[in-house]
């Protein structure tokens, strides 16, 4: 049970406007979403930094919204906008430790949650897959947001010494951050399926369906990506579960390559959480 006294912060209006918006509808467009996110001023300049960014080759060349939103299609600039306003809940907290585990360990584990929903040839849960990867740890930012510096003491002490973080949370607060991520994922009426994600770990699946999987063993690469400790438990389990997607390769060999590695810290997403 997550901590009653733990404040939560709601989602900007836009954001839960843009959640709600179905993308898949005949008569979604760009004009409606551009309606809907032309009052906040902040979210509209950081699409169009992503839209001129090297990475869509058109530096300097998207001056209007509606160019922008086109570029980057209606379920990307959804993910975008969604990841613009969590990554602004810890916005004011500098610390290292807390940029790793709060800003590019998220994004690194959503863009790879998008390559492996590929790899299991589920191409209608890419976007699902990039939220879900996301906002796996959002209790991470929720209890930094509430106990700062000192949960920046108890993460550093989890990683230096080999500890198991939810447990130095649940002994310092009487939750932990998956019990603090679920309930703001309640208070912001995200999917059933985002939620069940969040319940789950490498060593207890609990039936888990694909976007469960996926979540999983994205969430565990963005850790070893991000220069994380990974248990060798969990690490083990991961390798057994991606086996499922038919590549009996080692994903931690194979998904964070060099070159596989670079490739997704050069998205602007990443770009965006690097440079805090």
């Amino acid at each position: 049970m997550a901590d009653s006294s733990l404040v939560i912060p709601p989602l900007p209006q836009v954001v839960m406007e843009v959640m709600k918006y179905d993308t898949e509808a005949s008569e979604a467009s760009a004009s409606e979403v551009e309606q809907i996110i032309a009052p906040d001023r902040g979210i509209c300049s950081e699409i169009l930094r992503v839209a001129n960014s090297a990475y869509y080759g058109r530096s300097g060349r998207v001056k209007v919204m509606r160019d922008a939103i086109t570029l980057l299609g209606l379920k990307a600039l959804k993910n975008l906008i969604i990841f613009i306003s969590t990554r602004q809940i810890a916005t004011n907290l500098k610390s290292p430790i807390f940029k790793k585990y709060l800003t590019e360990y998220p994004v690194l584990s959503a863009l790879i949650a998008q390559d492996v929903a590929g790899k299991w040839k589920h191409p209608e849960l890419v976007e699902e897959a990039f939220l879900s990867g996301l906002l796996y740890n959002i209790g991470m930012s929720i209890l930094a947001l509430n106990k700062g510096d000192h949960y920046s003491f108890i993460i550093e002490q989890a990683e230096k010494n080999g500890f198991d973080l939810r447990d130095l949370e649940q002994s310092s607060y009487g939750t932990d951050h998956s019990e603090a991520g679920r309930e703001a994922a309640r208070q912001w009426n995200l999917p059933d399926s985002l939620q069940h994600s969040m319940e789950l770990t490498p060593t207890k699946m609990n039936g888990s369906d694909q976007l469960g999987k996926i979540t999983v063993v994205s969430v565990a690469l963005g850790q070893a990506g991000a220069g994380i400790p990974l248990d060798p438990k969990s690490k083990a389990a991961v390798q057994e579960i991606y086996k499922e997607t038919g590549d009996q390769a080692d994903p931690f060999q194979k998904i964070l390559s060099e070159q596989q590695l670079q490739r997704y810290k050069s998205h602007p997403y990443y770009q965006m959480a690097a440079a805090g």
